[in-house]
């Protein structure tokens, strides 16, 4: 079977298509005893069968994290009674590694019967202020309780690494780790990973894609029953290869359940794709690294640039003046591309290429008037 399954969704409510919650309703609603007969008891109630398939130790429920901006201990931790610790903090005693990752003030679970039979993680997304998602949180604290990422959880189940730590200074988080340095997880100081998004190609739904996708319908349809080796009759599927020894999302893919996001590459972008990513990134060794100290690097090489602009446009020409620009630019977007093929580091040349917009121009006005005034009092 597979390694792990994620689902990429919250179940916090009952199935209202099970025989037994439309017999209680029907009881509560218009006060009428109805039975059903021949319908055996295992399965007149959808979230038991459920709850059974999860017993498995490989699979895990998505929940949903509600953002807050700061910490507090007022919450009702009793919303999750299951709550087992896998990530440890590990950084100086006079800092708190709440005070440093996303926080939540409630948080959204499956319903109980499903809650003590499997793990559970956020599947949040985080996009930017543009609504673009390029990196995402691996872990998040409800209370004094640290909740991993759906990917982060689903490689330590897959690997079966039973415990992980998260390490970090007094910048922000740096890693995270899973086991003992057996897989190593570089972040950004909110403990966020730069996803190194994949090509992807637009599927049948209409969404793109960077790996096999399955229908719901489709997995159905290739299953079957067929005689096994002592005569007894199984279950199987044709997709059983597919799914074997892999880490496998189960999510949703309709634009009206608002599952979809803006990325880098693609859009509309499936939210259980960003987690696969996610994954891929991590087991692939590949991820995309925003050190702590690049933002003071690109303030440096912003003011070193500007001054250097400032000194050659008012000693050189202006021709000479527009080819170093120019230059400065596209020395810019190769240091940037170097550094993620070589490298994997995160170097947005946006705000040199913005500087030089507005550098070159206004200077070169400024001397031109100048010059225009030297004339005129010549």
């Amino acid at each position: 079977g597979a390694a792990a399954v994620g689902f990429d969704i919250v179940f916090p409510e009952r199935d209202r298509t099970s025989p037994a919650k439309i017999l209680g309703d029907i009881k509560e609603y218009f006060q009428l005893d109805v039975t059903i007969q021949g319908l055996p008891e295992k399965i007149s109630d959808y979230d038991l069968l459920f709850s059974d398939a999860l017993k498995n130790d490989r699979t895990i429920l998505g929940c949903f994290m509600v953002p807050m901006d700061y910490t507090t201990t007022e919450l009702d931790m009793s919303i999750d009674p299951n709550y087992k610790e896998y990530l440890k903090p590990f950084g100086p005693q006079d800092i708190s590694v709440f005070d440093l990752i996303f926080q939540a003030k409630d948080i959204t679970i499956s319903i109980p019967v499903l809650q003590g039979v499997t793990d559970r993680a956020f599947f949040n997304a985080t996009p930017d202020p543009d609504n673009i998602v390029r990196s995402n949180p691996l872990i998040w604290a409800f209370g004094d309780r640290i909740y991993p990422s759906l990917a982060l959880e689903a490689i330590r189940i897959a690997k079966k690494i039973p415990w992980g730590k998260i390490l970090f200074n007094e910048q922000g988080i740096t890693e995270v780790v899973l086991g003992k340095n057996e897989i190593r997880i570089p972040t950004d100081q909110l403990g966020r990973l730069v996803v190194n998004y994949r090509t992807a190609k637009e599927n049948r739904s209409g969404m793109f894609s960077s790996f096999p996708t399955y229908s719901a319908a489709d997995v159905i349809e290739g299953g079957g029953f067929i005689e096994g080796r002592n005569g007894d009759v199984v279950f199987t599927n044709k997709f059983k290869d597919a799914f074997s020894g892999k880490i496998v999302f189960i999510g949703t893919s309709a634009i009206g359940l608002r599952d979809a996001y803006a990325t880098p590459i693609a859009h509309p972008f499936p939210g259980v794709e960003v987690h696969a990513t996610i994954v891929d990134n991590i087991l692939s060794g590949d991820v995309l690294q925003l050190p702590s100290w690049m933002l003071g690097a690109q303030a440096m090489s912003i003011l070193f640039m500007g001054i250097f602009l400032t000194v050659f446009i008012e000693k050189g020409k202006s021709w000479l003046s527009f080819m170093v620009s120019l230059v400065v630019i596209l020395a810019s977007i190769k240091f940037s591309l170097f550094l993620m093929e070589k490298h994997n580091m995160v170097y947005v040349p946006t705000w040199i290429i913005l500087a030089v917009v507005i550098i070159y121009p206004v200077l070169t006005m400024i001397k031109f008037w100048q010059e225009v005034l030297l004339k005129k009092r010549v």
